[in-house]
């Protein structure tokens, strides 16, 4: 290996975290020069697990980019298709430039003039201070478009300004851009050609990264489709987000009380009155990374969105769903939405078991010493226990508690979702909780948290995150098409990890929860039929959630309420022949019903891994 890379290398070993971006840089520039692979470069050295992890994840991005990203040489090929479009809208840019010591200013304008989609106009919002700095560089030279200067009071705050430009849009569509962030060369070109797949588009949104001041890509954060109750937590849409115009006018534009969170405002507003909102999963969109005074990148807007609280609390006033939102622990990003439990009705929790009395001890003792919601009742299905110490547990139990403990029997073979059905068949609450008996609460109120979104009538169902023993994760969301059929979101991952993008501190929709800690409203379980009994061991619980989603409701999965679970005790492990055939039977069941294997999971990127839970950048 050449010696200065090696020399690099071990400096980078050397150096502390806080100057890890600067040695980054100069790394950079010398891979560029040098030609080569970073992955290959850094296999020979053992670095910091905090340095090489995010060496690593960024040689991974700079390799996807060279084979995704659009390059100079694809531009003219974009406008020869722009031009054969059958339909060309027009999309108005607005970019708000009231910054007069804005260095990235000229890139951010460029990014517009370089699009290779010639169909738009980019309205540049300045004062009288900022209009000479802004005229100044602007280019000479656009592919297409047009560029207008619009001349605003310099007392007017960014969305009084903002405000200005949309009324002097014409028509078409509407897109902001930051003052220091960049489009990508095919960003419109990219929403109109999803314009003439799909012409009643309202609300369009893209993928996105960081750019740093080297100019340097990183950090993408690849998006779930349309997925509401994960906006009302994390303002995960945000970067490249273009609005049909009649449809911002409407609402009247940016409201000014909300400050630097308008935007967010305006895009909780729009989704309520939107029909179609769509997602191109590309990263179009480049947000700019700030510099601290330590040398260390940073996202912009770290602090707290006070505005965005007020926006999403208005937002759940106006849909008749009022509840306190505050910010998640650790986190300026993302919020947690407590709902008023408008009626404080029953919860019927299942418990299916089959002895195990050490693990459904351990399970029933942290229900009731740990849950402080009043109404509920806890409902052992009994599969054939045979042990005394579980026929002394039932006893103890139902001494105990009285009326709010009852033991079910139903001796056959094991079928979880019979198990269920029939037990919810002998129980009356009005919500249905299915838990496995090898698990352990610790959030106190984890059944307020699910009764919370269970009583909404868009949910379907609600799931927790439960953690190994060890303290990282099993279970934070299922995933379609992740190892075989289904995965489990962030698999491993440490307790309190924020996760990719955040997404572990998101109360965030899923196509699917987990059957080991799933609550249900009985009515909108009955609907859908309850749980199908040709799945007796696996998958039950994604086939349930699955049919929720085609009845129209959203599942969802809660980051505040955690559960411990030792998975495989309910039913144990398939290790014989039977067991295994019995899992692929089932499996291709589910396959065949809702053609898995062949489709995309609209709340998990294509652009994401399918071979890993850890949300690594797919091949």
């Amino acid at each position: 290996m050449n010696r200065q890379v090696a020399a690099m290398l071990i400096r980078i070993r050397e150096m502390e975290d806080s100057r890890f971006w600067k040695l980054r840089n100069a790394w950079f520039e010398l891979k560029k020069r040098l030609g080569l692979s970073l992955h290959g470069a850094l296999a020979p050295f053992k670095l910091e697990p905090c340095l090489g992890e995010r060496l690593s994840e960024e040689a991974t991005y700079a390799e996807w980019l060279a084979e995704n990203a659009v390059r100079k040489s694809d531009v003219s090929r974009l406008q020869r298709m722009s031009a054969a479009l059958a339909s060309k809208p027009q999309i108005n840019v607005v970019l708000c430039a009231l910054d007069r010591g804005n260095p990235y200013l000229r890139d951010a304008i460029e990014s517009v003039a370089r699009q290779a989609y010639p169909y738009w106009k980019l309205y540049i919002v300045a004062d009288n201070l900022t209009r000479r700095s802004v005229e100044g560089v602007i280019p000479k030279d656009c592919i297409g478009g047009e560029i207008t200067v619009t001349v605003g009071s310099r007392r007017a705050n960014t969305a009084e300004a903002i405000n200005s430009a949309i009324n002097a849009v014409d028509g078409g569509f509407l897109a902001f851009l930051g003052e220091r962030d960049q489009l990508a060369p095919d960003a419109l070109f990219e929403v109109a050609l999803l314009l003439n797949e799909r012409p009643n588009a309202d609300i369009i949104y893209s993928d996105e990264d960081l750019i740093d001041d080297h100019g340097v890509l990183r950090a993408p954060c690849f998006k779930p489709d349309w997925s509401p109750d994960t906006l009302l937590s994390s303002m995960y849409i945000g970067g490249l987000c273009v609005y049909r115009t009649s449809l911002v006018r409407e609402l009247g534009g940016l409201r000014p009380q909300y400050g630097e969170d308008a935007k967010f405002d305006l895009l909780l507003r729009s989704t309520e009155r939107a029909a179609n909102i769509c997602h191109i999963p590309r990263v179009l969109y480049h947000r700019r990374a700030l510099a601290d005074e330590s040398g260390v990148s940073r996202e912009p807007n770290q602090r707290v969105h006070n505005g965005v609280i007020l926006a999403i609390e208005d937002a759940l006033k106006r849909r008749g769903e009022e509840g306190t939102v505050r910010p998640f622990p650790g986190s300026t990003k993302t919020f947690t939405i407590r709902y008023y439990i408008k009626k404080a009705e029953k919860v019927s929790v299942i418990i299916p078991t089959r002895d195990q009395s050490q693990a459904l001890e351990l399970c029933l003792r942290s229900i009731f010493e740990r849950t402080t919601y009043k109404d509920f009742e806890v409902v052992v299905v009994d599969n054939g226990s045979a042990e005394a110490e579980t026929k002394a547990l039932f006893k103890h139990w139902e001494t105990r508690q009285g009326g709010r403990f009852r033991v079910l029997a139903l001796d056959e073979p094991f079928n979880y979702s019979r198990l269920n059905n029939y037990a919810v068949n002998q129980t009356d609450g009005r919500y249905l909780l299915f838990l496995n008996n090898d698990t352990e609460v610790v959030t106190r109120d984890w059944m307020e948290a699910m009764v919370e979104q269970a009583q909404r009538p868009s949910i379907g169902a609600v799931g927790a995150v439960l953690l190994y023993p060890d303290e990282t994760i099993q279970h934070a969301g299922i995933i379609l098409r992740v190892g075989d059929l289904a995965g489990h979101s962030h698999r491993g991952f440490p307790r309190g990890s924020p996760g990719y993008c955040g997404t572990l501190g998101t109360i965030r929709n899923y196509s699917a929860v987990t059957g080991a800690c799933m609550m249900v409203r009985r009515l909108t379980f009955e609907e859908v039929g309850g749980f199908d009994e040709c799945l007796a061991v696996v998958y039950n619980d994604v086939d349930l959630c699955l049919k929720l989603r085609a009845a129209g409701y959203w599942n969802v999965c809660l980051p505040h309420v955690l559960l411990y679970h030792r998975e495989m005790l309910t039913r144990g492990q398939d290790n014989t022949p039977e067991k295994a055939a019995r899992f692929k039977r089932e499996r291709d069941l589910l396959d065949q019903r809702w053609q898995i294997s062949g489709n995309v999971d609209p709340f998990y990127s294509p652009n994401l891994t399918r071979s890993a839970e850890d949300f690594s950048i797919g091949a």
